[in-house]
């Protein structure tokens, strides 16, 4: 039987249309926002010092409110705009004109080459209540997705007073970091690829070609992307994303974070722990026995120190040529694998590329509980000062 409908690849994105000034609406009833802030720099500082610009993190991650999902968001790109700024402002020399613009051209040109930013952004959305009444009336639906949009935009003004220097983007920018993430091929800082044709959907404007699971990595001209998805977490502690955060290719890491009721939660491990002790075989016993030891302890040091329980999830893409993504990837992999555990296998590609996405978070088909100070360590929000940047003197 030939479906109604033939379903594209695009339609596993849910991205739909812009919804006011800063959001996206999504297909699915649910709506996107993002927020751009300064993240944190913890370059060269002791552990206390770390520990103390960490606190204000940890208060935000325990202020989570579970009606919402949350991304954190952290691109690494390559960036020559200190040297080309550095070249603008110091064309003009009282002496020795061509020797001097020969040394400095030279030396920005070289600097240039190795020149990286990171940048840190959070979308959070805010998920529809399902109801007979919105599923079957389209424009109840719709009334919905906008009384949703206007309560996201307040509880986004509330989340800003946590973050410093942060913003709430407009829906061009957001539609700028989506371009970004996904096709490395159109360059995101110009403006053609991020303007947005109203009668056609966002999806469809954006995924515009499948990528190609080749060699361990998806392919999208000659643009490799490797997709590291971390299953076991180290214990995480004030700058442990230094490591990650420093890479030396483009790099995209997102944090999936979905609060839920502690309570709950912790009522709902018991229970999963009873029913395994009650049903263990004896094969695998002694795994089944170190698992539920592990899940008591667990509740046990959340219960002793009142810590608030996050599901998440923890993706890391790299962008660039294969060898060297593979080398990256296979040393990263090395040093997680210590105390933690990455998977990557191939069918590990496609699902987690697409729900790195930003405002596709909430689709994961995984997410694993743990404490909120746990991810607020963990948290891609690393950054890197940059001097002045407008008036550079020197390189």
């Amino acid at each position: 039987m030939i479906p109604l409908v033939q379903q594209h690849y695009s339609d596993y994105y849910t991205w739909s249309h812009p919804l006011g000034e800063h959001c996206i609406a999504h297909s699915d009833g649910a709506v996107s926002c993002m927020i751009s802030w300064q993240g944190i720099d913890t370059e060269i500082m002791t552990d206390d010092e770390k520990n103390a610009h960490y606190e204000s993190l940890i208060t935000f991650f325990e202020q989570l409110d579970s009606d919402y999902v949350y991304e954190q968001h952290l691109w690494r790109e390559w960036d020559d705009s200190v040297a080309q700024r550095y070249l603008e402002l110091n064309k003009t020399v009282e002496r020795s004109e061509d020797f001097i613009n020969y040394i400095r051209t030279e030396h920005a040109q070289h600097l240039s080459l190795y020149g990286m930013t990171n940048t840190v952004c959070l979308v959070i959305t805010a998920l529809p209540s399902k109801t007979l009444l919105s599923t079957l009336r389209l424009k109840k639906q719709l009334k919905d997705q906008s009384l949703l949009a206007d309560k996201l935009i307040d509880h986004a003004k509330g989340v800003i007073n946590y973050l410093s220097g942060s913003e709430l983007l407009p829906f061009s920018e957001y539609r700028r970091r989506i371009v970004q993430s996904y096709d490395r091929t159109l360059d995101y800082k110009q403006p053609g690829p991020s303007s947005h044709n109203p009668q056609i959907p966002l999806n469809e404007q954006i995924v515009s070609f499948v990528p190609e699971v080749k060699g361990g990595c998806l392919v999208n001209q000659n643009i490799c992307t490797k997709v590291l998805f971390i299953y076991l977490y180290p214990d995480a502690y004030a700058g442990w994303i230094e490591q990650l955060a420093q890479v030396n290719v483009a790099a995209h890491i997102v944090q999936i974070l979905q609060p839920v009721n502690t309570l709950k939660a912790m009522n709902d491990s018991e229970r999963s722990s009873n029913f395994a002790e009650g049903t263990a075989s004896k094969k695998g016993a002694d795994i089944q026995r170190r698992q539920m030891q592990d899940m008591n302890e667990f509740r046990s040091f959340v219960a002793d120190n009142n810590l608030r329980i996050i599901k998440n999830a923890y993706i890391v893409h790299l962008h660039g040529d294969q060898d060297e993504v593979d080398a990256l990837s296979k040393s990263l992999t090395a040093l997680i694998n210590k105390d933690g555990q990455v998977r990557a296998n191939d069918y590990m590609q496609l699902p987690y590329f697409r729900v790195a996405q930003p405002g596709q978070g909430y689709l994961s088909p995984m997410l694993r509980p743990d404490h909120h100070i746990q991810c607020a360590y963990m948290s891609p929000v690393q950054v890197y000062a940059k001097g002045d940047v407008e008036n550079p003197e020197s390189l």
